[in-house]
């Protein structure tokens, strides 16, 4: 196919229903543009049956299709998205060889988006993105949303403080453009389904009150779906009726969808939708009395509609929000009093003229306009940040970046303390249905917690991981180990010191910066010591209640090098 000699080439690159809701507009606008050749690459769960074959949205909508690449496995598993990538490279390097645009854009942080980043840098395409700079520390989607943003060109963000984080990771100011997210320009500009529509389309009675659950696995862990337990136990206990909608096609969707059919089987008023295309769900926000889960429409369109969202867990850890969002630890009791204050009628009241940080729904035309007038001389030749002329000249002044409304924890500001206790309560571990095993994990240092007293996680998971640290730089065969919690931005830094001994620092993590809560140095041998208890009192419990699973195994193991390690080396000091 031959070239226009007068329109620019733009290719838009979607891969599912998700991304698809939030380019709509951007590309009914590109279509109308007299000086815009406009091609839609579909690729990923967009032609999957099992996610609803989306594709049929794109054609409906009239957009000029240029492929359909097949990349999808039928897999639920972390291999499985590794290998969607690597097929999806290939396709798309036929596919933009044949229709080679001027410019592509991408979109967020999904991680099929890093095959036609990486094809479109071997191809020297320049490429625009949306929505760079945020953050969501709890999923894969962080590190391939920053990836994105290093590999593009163009950068549209949806709040300005999103633009200084571009910004800082060295992109030009001139190349980064606060626009907006273009998921908002649906309330301004889409016909949103009435009550009365949207119950005959869903075939269901808005009953009050009505709640949307909208959960995907959390792909940062390593079992993706360990904070599912949490939600839908909390959800047993929910009244009303319940609507769940389809999760993302990541590693777990598919055990994640399984798991919410049967829930939705034995809980009367309980309805799972495969698929809502982008105005039946943004109508459906307009709707229900709350929405519940870990997804990122409750963050960053709910707010339009003044909507109370419960969000669950670390997926969204970080990003920006408005006061609609409660957010709610992975602990049963935890979510349930949340949704109890999501539906209390003054809390709703209280949302009355919330702002939504993400923009009012113009950021099409924008977008739009500068993609169809940029200079695309030199555009791929990205300027380097520049650096002080010295070592002793002065840093830029850094822009302060708002911090997550994670409540910080008990201890205010970095303090030597001692000694340390780690505390494990045994007998208030818990096991959910499908196994995951929780219970209290804290360590106290002097007399303040850390996260806090009674701070439940995933216990056997974590002694195990932190045991296993604490071994290898006993042992010496690390000098510095880092353990994360699972379930809130905390971490623990075990560094071998002088003389035998551990220094010790208590870490929280929000969206800007690590802040040192507390440090302590301690003799090595009796932090193993104290860890090894730890692991036994825990152990104990679960062979008590006949808990097995991959975590008590391997701790069971670990603890066995631990006192192999203390036996061979009895008077280090």
């Amino acid at each position: 196919m031959s070239k226009s000699p007068s329109r620019r080439r733009i290719g838009v690159i979607t891969t599912s229903r998700a991304d698809y809701g939030h380019l709509y507009w951007p590309l009914r606008e590109l279509s109308a543009h007299p000086d815009v050749e406009l091609a839609v690459f579909a690729l990923g769960a967009h032609l999957s049956p099992d996610f609803g074959s989306t594709l049929k949205e794109i054609e409906r909508d009239g957009f000029p299709i240029q492929a359909r690449i097949e990349c999808l496995l039928s897999s639920d598993t972390d291999t499985g998205m590794a290998k969607t990538i690597g097929v999806a490279i290939l396709g798309l390097a036929d596919a933009l060889t044949n229709w080679r645009p001027d410019l592509l854009l991408i979109i967020a942080d999904r991680y099929e988006m890093l095959a036609p980043a990486s094809v479109a840098l071997a191809l020297r395409i320049p490429i625009a993105h949306i929505e760079g700079g945020e953050v969501s520390q709890g999923a894969i989607d962080d590190q391939v949303r920053n990836a994105l943003t290093k590999l593009a060109h163009i950068h549209f963000t949806s709040t300005p403080t999103a633009r200084r984080r571009v910004i800082a990771m060295g992109e030009e100011p001139s190349r980064v453009h606060h626009v907006g997210a273009p998921s908002l320009d649906h309330l301004r500009r889409s016909a949103l389904l009435s009550r009365a529509a949207l119950e005959a389309k869903l075939g269901l009675k808005f009953t009050t009150p009505t709640i949307l659950a909208a959960w995907h696995p959390v792909t940062i862990l390593q079992n993706t779906n360990a904070e599912a337990d949490a939600l839908f136990a909390a959800l047993a206990q929910a009244l009303g009726q319940l609507i769940f909608v389809y999760p993302n096609s990541d590693a777990g969707s598919r055990a994640l969808i399984q798991f919410s059919k049967q829930f939705a089987s034995t809980r009367p008023h309980t309805h799972v939708f495969v698929n809502l295309d982008a105005v039946t769900y943004w109508s459906l926000l307009g709707q229900v009395d709350a929405i519940v889960g870990n997804s990122s429409s409750g963050i960053m369109e709910a707010a339009s509609f003044a909507l109370p969202a419960i969000n669950v867990g670390m997926r969204q850890q970080g990003r920006e929000r408005a006061r609609n969002v409660i957010d709610a630890p992975a602990e049963t009791s935890a979510i349930v009093a949340a949704i109890r204050q999501a539906l209390a009628p003054e809390f709703r009241d209280s949302l009355a003229g919330v702002t939504n940080p993400y923009g009012n729904g113009t950021a099409a035309k924008t977008i739009s306009h500068i993609l169809a007038t940029v200079s695309l001389d030199k555009l791929l030749i990205k300027q380097p940040v520049p650096l002080p002329e010295s070592a002793s000249a002065p840093e830029p002044e850094e822009v302060p970046l708002p911090e997550p409304p994670i409540q910080s924890p008990p201890i205010s500001r970095p303090q030597a303390l001692g000694p340390l206790r780690i505390m494990v309560n045994p007998a208030a571990m818990s096991r959910s249905m499908r196994g995951t095993i929780f219970g209290h994990v804290s360590f106290f240092i002097g007399e303040q917690a850390f996260p806090s007293a009674d701070y439940t996680d995933l216990a056997v998971a974590f002694i195990c991981v932190w045991l296993e640290a604490v071994v290898k730089v006993f042992t010496g065969q690390r000098n510095y180990a880092r353990v994360r919690f699972y379930h809130n931005p905390y971490s623990v830094d075990v560094s071998s010191g002088e003389k035998g001994s551990a220094d010790l620092e208590f870490i929280w993590h929000n969206a800007s910066t690590d802040k040192l809560i507390a440090s302590l140095t301690m003799r090595l041998r009796d932090l193993t010591q104290q860890s090894v208890e730890a692991a036994e009192r825990i152990l104990q419990v679960c062979d008590q209640r006949g808990w097995s699973d991959p975590d008590t195994l391997k701790l069971s193991a670990t603890l066995k090098e631990a006192e192999k390690a203390l036996a061979k080396n009895p008077g280090l000091e």
